[in-house]
């Protein structure tokens, strides 16, 4: 007998594995491969990223402002709620916030929050590994780098990820702690970030249209409950909004349109490389199309659970989500950077891979899916890995330089204002420094006392006055800023006060002027100006890679 079982234990382990079960532990260790690697680049992130920049002080410096109602009343000088904001103030609390390694740890964090609700959302809707997020998102530095930073930009997207996954497990099994799940999800999510208003009413709108297809119109109540209760959060806010508008203005360029959108959107899909952004287009064409074959096929299949739901629900929510994130920002009127996009790269990721489930999931495209991803993956790993090693500052670097050569009666000159910013952060030196123009505060962005200057005349006769006294008395000037200088000989234009100008209230127009004046102003009266090499250990952040020059002596 003994004999017997001991054949049947070698048959066994003699026997072929079911190829489904050999496809399984493939997929696993490709998905568990992959989630390492892209691990792996937050972690890059984290060490290289370095000192703060601008942004990210403010962040940090609004945050921690002495009481809350001094944070409340600062509040309206950044554009998002403060739920972020208290995060970081809590971080700091526990002794972690208070140096760079610190919040770069903060940041890493957040990086891996995006990633888990991603793994996360793929098992609520039946995947084992979210492969089409992970493609698009995993190997993007624009999410990676900004996601990570000390800005509401990596929480908000996390949560609105956890939203989408709660609300779609809501409509297929309602429980009570699922629909609070889903309602405390929704209201986290807008209190981080207000346009995730729009991406919240895109997820609301596609849960009602899988309840409505299915006539359960009590059921399709759940997501609009969820989305008014996130609604109803917001109104502590309004006050705070209107009061924004009365400097809004300076950041508003002559013409927002969707083109400039598109641009700057097609510009965050297209990294590290152009072609990640055909992937985008072509994974979008195959979902939106296998989503409409789904819609009109009428057989019943039992291969994939809830097929027909997902590819709906992914689809409208694409779809929508798309529209009304653009419209949310032509309304807003403002010029936007790569990192606006990421909660919308993430959410359009997340939903291709909803709409997309079905599809992938079954038969030989199992297959190809996983052959796919590896191919294209293992292309894009190396060019993400290299755009990552970019600092996010080289203020800090200068910083340090001037504190150890500048003496007592030299003059240090900032310009753009917003620089001083990160400048203040880590300047340690004994001489005076100011902004063009002068701004009083430099802890955040002021924006207000911007607009008093813009408004005044003689703005910067000040800063020139400063830098008079340093030069006729002998000391150095030291210059750190970043401009495109007008041809030698060349009188630099002058501005009324805003908004009589055909410039209006376009801060940056009044900003390069006053630079330009200073410029001229130093170039009439100096007598020798040199530049100063400040070598970087590694690429840096073009917003705050700059120059520096120091000017001596004294011509009348």
């Amino acid at each position: 007998m003994a004999q017997k079982k001991e054949m049947r234990k070698k048959a066994q382990r003699r026997a072929p594995r079911p190829k489904g079960i050999l496809w399984d532990r493939i997929e696993l260790a490709v998905g568990l491969l992959a989630v390492l690697s892209i691990a792996a680049l937050h972690l890059r992130v984290m060490l290289r990223a370095g000192a703060l920049w601008r942004d990210e002080v403010s962040t940090v410096n609004l945050a921690c402002k002495p009481t809350l109602g001094d944070f409340w009343h600062n509040l309206v000088f950044d554009p998002f709620p403060g739920l972020y904001f208290m995060t970081v103030r809590v971080w700091a609390a526990t002794g972690w916030g208070g140096s760079d390694a610190g919040l770069r740890l903060l940041g890493f964090l957040v990086g891996l929050a995006i990633l888990g609700a991603l793994c996360w959302n793929a098992r609520v809707i039946g995947l084992r590994f979210p492969f089409v997020s992970l493609l698009l998102l995993g190997f993007n530095p624009v999410v990676i780098r900004w996601g990570d930073s000390v800005r509401a930009y990596g929480l908000g997207t996390a949560l609105i990820l956890l939203t989408f996954g709660c609300i779609w497990r809501m409509i297929q099994s309602p429980t009570m702690p699922g629909i609070a799940l889903a309602a405390i999800a929704a209201i986290l999510s807008v209190q981080c970030m207000y346009q995730n208003t729009v991406l919240l009413f895109s997820i609301c709108l596609g849960a009602i249209a899988i309840c409505a297809r299915k006539a359960q119109w009590k059921r399709a109540l759940l997501p609009l409950a969820v989305g008014l209760a996130a609604a109803l959060s917001l109104p502590p806010y309004i006050g705070v909004l209107r009061k924004a508008q009365d400097w809004t203005m300076l950041m508003k360029p002559p013409q927002v349109d969707f083109e400039r959108f598109w641009q700057i959107l097609s510009e965050a899909m297209s990294q590290p490389i152009p072609f990640a952004f055909w992937i985008w287009v072509i994974l979008t064409a195959i979902a939106l199309f296998a989503a409409l074959q789904e819609h009109l096929d009428g057989t019943a299949s039992d291969d994939f659970p809830r097929r027909r739901d997902l590819a709906l629900f992914g689809a409208i929510s694409l779809l929508t989500g798309l529209a009304t994130f653009l419209t949310f920002l032509r309304i807003a009127g403002v010029p936007t950077q790569v990192w606006y996009y990421i909660p919308l790269l993430s959410f359009a990721a997340l939903s291709l891979d909803t709409a997309l489930a079905p599809t992938l999931n079954g038969g030989s495209a199992r297959k190809w899916k996983l052959a796919i991803f590896v191919l294209i993956s293992a292309f894009l790993a190396v060019p993400t890995w290299r755009a990552l090693e970019a600092r996010q500052t080289g203020i800090d670097r200068i910083a340090g330089e001037l504190s150890r050569r500048v003496t007592a009666q030299d003059l240090v000159l900032i310009s753009p204002w917003y620089l001083g910013i990160t400048f203040q952060r880590y300047y340690t030196g004994s001489a005076v420094w100011v902004t063009v123009p002068p701004i009083d505060d430099l802890s955040i962005h002021r924006w207000d006392l911007l607009k008093a200057k813009m408004v005044s005349h003689d703005t910067i006769d000040p800063a020139l006055q400063s830098i008079e006294r340093t030069l006729k008395s002998g000391n150095r000037l030291w210059l750190v800023w970043s401009f495109s200088p007008l041809p030698k000989g060349t009188d630099p234009p002058t501005l009324p006060p805003a908004p009589e100008s055909r410039w209006g209230w376009i801060s940056d127009v009044y900003v390069e002027v006053w630079t330009l004046q200073a410029n001229h102003f130093i170039e009439t009266h100096q007598l020798q100006r040199e530049e100063i090499e400040i070598s970087p250990q590694s690429p840096i952040n073009p917003f705050e890679d700059l120059s520096v020059e120091v000017a001596s002596g004294w011509i009348p």
